[in-house]
């Protein structure tokens, strides 16, 4: 009887160093794809062509930098731009206005979270107004996209003083609606 369970215990011992020994030998198609990380994986035993194509160098250094283009200008067309924040329930708008001798060609803006009213031409200018109904202030702008001679709407430019009142009156009509 003794004999029969010391054979019994070698033939399970040599049963499980068997076991061991298959288990460091399985290969890349026994694995699934994307299921070892990089804890399974034995620290410097990796090499660079292990990496080839997949993995970039450190960044080299800075190019020189390019030449200075126009200031503000590309072909005669220059941008003006006017910020104004916003408070909580208020209605109002900033108004951008073109160097003399040009007119608004096109327009742009930005009103983050309030509602816009308008953005449109007021003769050598172009206005903004905007609702902000949030419960914070609402940093926006406005910009006048302007060129020489007439203005996008086909009109002559007009004084100043005259953009100012029309956009003024914008407004009213904007906080009447609301």
């Amino acid at each position: 009887m003794k004999r029969s369970i010391f054979v019994i215990t070698v033939v399970a011992v040599l049963a499980l160093a068997g076991g061991a020994f298959a288990a460091s030998q399985i290969t890349g198609k026994q694995i699934k794809n994307s299921t070892i990380t990089s804890k399974d994986v034995k620290n410097k035993s990796l090499t660079k062509s292990d990496f080839k194509g997949s993995v970039r160098g450190a960044r080299g250094p800075a190019g020189p930098a390019g030449s200075q283009g126009p200031a503000g200008s590309v072909a005669g067309v220059t941008v003006a731009e006017a910020q104004m924040t916003v408070q909580p329930g208020e209605v109002n708008g900033p108004q951008a206005f073109c160097p003399a001798g040009s007119s608004p060609v096109g327009t742009g803006f930005f009103a983050s979270i309030a509602d816009v009213g308008f953005v449109k031409v007021f003769g050598n200018s172009v206005g903004a107004g905007y609702a902000n109904n949030s419960s914070i202030p609402v940093d926006t702008s406005v910009q006048a996209i302007c060129g020489a001679g007439v203005s996008a709407t086909g009109t002559v430019a007009r004084s100043k003083r005259a953009s100012q009142r029309a956009f003024t009156d914008a407004l009213a009509q904007l906080k009447a609606q609301r």
